[in-house]
């Protein structure tokens, strides 16, 4: 699994920068746990179960001109036999927010991350390969990109706001055959943000984004699935939002989210996609130092064609490339262990289940992940 340092970098410079400011929004958190199929593998592979360590540092902080950073990063190591599924992740964030009249809202920021994970085939359940090659690297990327918003309050219970976003994202250059595809692109994106606040203990929120994603060089396909000589792909995206969120009383909160989103490529309209997610939240507060979160999420991605049937042309999140459909189950327990006035420290215990249906055998999994650790909060 090959480093890329570009946004570790800058994450390193960053805290040296300003975690000797302020330590409040510093967090470290050690967990642990086991992943019964990490690579999210067909039956047919007889997944194994494994353990893993994960170690996360974030930092957050905002200034009294406006500026405001966050940065995280996380490793996750498994054992020997499924090191393989070692992930690292970064992030940073650099931003500015204003408030003009205490009501309207104006935030930018510039942010970018870091993955790097190995490529294995949901094809064969081994490292991918290509011409003979393997390509563990495959989808390792980085991105950055710039977005904005403004939020106008129109009165006490109605709020829009408008934003919109540059995108940026590179994938690893690898040693493959002439067949494989290049994953880079570049993406923007608008939309458009309803608010409604009638009372203090509920909300609404719906939304209207569009995204135009044009790939650097990668062909776009005819009717039959073959490349269109010369072409340059581009996607449209077109997504309607729904949200709600229900504070019952002090103790239960239920959130519900459901989307809608269609993807129309430029030319024949062989990448066609329609996607539905919906996903339901409950969250449980008994007292100050025990919160019980539960959440179901149903997830629904129909083609216009089998995309699968070539691997060179699998996007960075399989789930996205086949028609398929799955829900995935989460409970999650948080209890604060310790607290005085410079840390407190918060133990965790979660778990998830993940079943994925799907035309093609190779695409249908369970997964099941439980995971415990603690947090220290400065």
């Amino acid at each position: 699994m090959k480093q890329t340092h570009l946004i570790s970098t800058l994450v390193v410079v960053a805290q040296s920068l300003v975690i000797p400011l302020a330590y409040a929004g510093v967090e470290v958190s050690l967990g642990g746990g086991s992943d019964n199929n990490a690579f999210r593998l067909a039956d047919k592979f007889d997944p194994q179960s494994g353990r893993f360590y994960k170690t996360t540092f974030s930092y957050r902080d905002k200034f009294d001109n406006g500026l405001y950073v966050n940065l995280k990063a996380t490793k996750t190591s498994f054992e020997s036999k499924l090191e393989n599924a070692d992930n690292d992740k970064q992030d940073v964030k650099l931003g500015f927010r204003h408030t003009f009249d205490n009501t309207n809202k104006f935030n930018f920021a510039v942010s970018g991350s870091n993955y790097d994970k190995t490529y294995i085939s949901r094809t064969t359940g081994k490292v991918g390969t290509s011409g003979g090659k393997e390509i563990e690297d495959r989808y390792d990327n980085r991105w950055w990109r710039l977005q904005s918003d403004y939020t106008f309050n129109l009165n006490e219970q109605h709020s829009l706001n408008l934003f919109a976003e540059l995108l940026n994202k590179n994938y690893e250059e690898v040693d493959g055959s002439d067949s494989l595809s290049n994953l880079d692109y570049k993406q923007l994106g608008t939309g458009i943000r309803w608010f409604y606040k009638p009372s203090k203990s509920w909300r609404l929120e719906t939304s209207f984004r569009y995204r135009d994603r044009e790939y650097d060089d990668k062909r776009a396909r005819d009717d039959d699935g073959k490349s269109i000589e010369n072409s340059e792909l581009s996607y449209d995206y077109y997504r309607l939002l729904l949200s709600g969120v229900w504070s019952i009383n002090k103790q239960h909160r239920l959130v519900l989210r459901a989307y809608r989103e269609d993807l129309e490529d430029n030319h024949s309209g062989y990448y066609d996609r329609e996607t539905v997610n919906a996903s339901l939240t409950w969250r449980y507060r008994w007292d100050k130092n025990n919160t019980f979160t539960t959440r179901l999420q149903y997830i629904d991605y129909r083609n216009a064609n089998d995309l699968a049937q070539d691997e060179s042309e699998q996007d960075e999140d399989e789930n996205d490339s086949v028609d398929n459909h799955g829900t995935i189950f989460s409970v999650n327990y948080q209890r604060l262990l310790w607290k005085n006035k410079d840390y407190k420290v918060n133990g965790y215990a979660k778990t998830s289940w993940y079943n994925y249906d799907a035309p093609r055998d190779i695409y249908q999994y369970q997964r099941s992940i439980v995971e415990v650790g603690a947090s220290v909060k400065f």
